[in-house]
């Protein structure tokens, strides 16, 4: 059975639809379209654009009736209760899906190599995705699959046997990972990262309730060594977690050719791209900025801190 598409969305409803109309031009995949509601605090902006998401929605279902199911929240679900919902409900209908938000980039190689990856999961393979720290090469050289540890949500896929295992679990918020714990594959800085990022997870957290399952389950997921997807949300007013300018990594746009449906990449291949995923966009690495909090550069700017205030009191006195 093709997977079918599950498509979120809440207040960029130009982004929505734009993305919905290129799957309904370009695939002949079922369509599920999934916009969250309005909430008590949301100012005047806010609810006119989730208005105008569902108004547009609501269009596009008119015209595509048999491939497009719209779902619209009556309330603000958050992100991790939208998802949680949009996904039970898509899973009523199939066996596998590819799941998208309205900032995720793609293009049909995208939905060709999740259709393949997608193939590939069993117990231990949770996931499938599409997004590298890598663009798409201009050399030619091939596009492989590696394994990971990390979960990925700017366009991935999974099966419906995978989903229902991690669901209830993902009901529940991250406790930190402790001694008793048979999570041998991280190291003691990357552990304090995470647990530091569990200790702060809300109900506005997807991911990381995930990445929490993988750990515990000792799970992998699946990645291109060329970019597929990407995320064109960075730097936006009304983005949930990249209101911050985009990474250097992103400033290249191309997407990659799907990798070769059955080939994974070899040991050496996976370190490598393990390591540069973990000082990217994991953010968990020893060169990353988001986890320099534990880190050495860190370390260096504390010194320097206290040896120029060693200084400054000298100078005082």
């Amino acid at each position: 059975m093709e997977p079918g598409i599950l498509i979120i969305g809440f207040c960029r409803p130009e982004k929505l639809i734009s993305k919905a109309r290129f799957l309904l031009d370009h695939t002949t995949a079922c369509i599920h379209l999934s916009v969250d509601g309005i909430g008590p605090r949301f100012n005047s902006h806010l609810k006119d654009l989730v208005n105008r998401a569902h108004l547009e929605a609501l269009r596009l279902k008119s015209t595509n009736p048999h491939r497009l199911k719209v779902t619209l929240a009556t309330t603000n679900l958050g992100m991790f209760g939208h998802f949680h919902s949009a996904m039970n409900q898509a899973f009523e209908h199939h066996d596998s899906l590819i799941v998208i938000e309205d900032d995720v980039t793609f293009d049909l190689n995208f939905i060709i190599s999740m259709k393949e990856g997608v193939k590939l999961l069993n117990q231990t393979l949770f996931s499938v995705h599409g997004f590298s720290s890598l663009a798409a090469n201009r050399i030619g050289f091939p596009n492989f699959w590696y394994k990971s540890r990390y979960f990925q949500s700017w366009g991935w896929a999974i099966t419906k046997e995978n989903w229902t295992q991690a669901e209830k679990y993902l009901t529940q918020l991250p406790q930190p990972i402790n001694d008793i714990d048979s999570i041998v594959f991280l190291k003691s800085k990357k552990i304090k990262v995470w647990n530091r990022r569990f200790a702060h997870t809300d109900d506005s957290q997807f991911s990381y309730r995930i990445q929490r399952y993988l750990f515990s389950k000792n799970l992998l997921t699946l990645h291109p060594v060329f970019r597929l997807s990407s995320n064109e949300g960075f730097g936006a007013a009304d983005s949930t977690h990249t209101k911050f300018d985009p990474p250097k990594y992103l400033d290249a746009k191309r997407f990659a050719n799907p990798p070769s449906s059955q080939k994974v990449g070899s040991s050496k291949l996976t370190k490598l791209m393990v390591c540069l995923d973990s000082n990217t966009w994991v953010g968990d690495g020893l060169l990353s900025k988001r986890s320099r909090f534990m880190g050495i550069r860190t370390g260096l700017k504390s010194f320097s801190r206290t040896l120029l205030n060693l200084l400054r009191q000298k100078n005082d006195s």
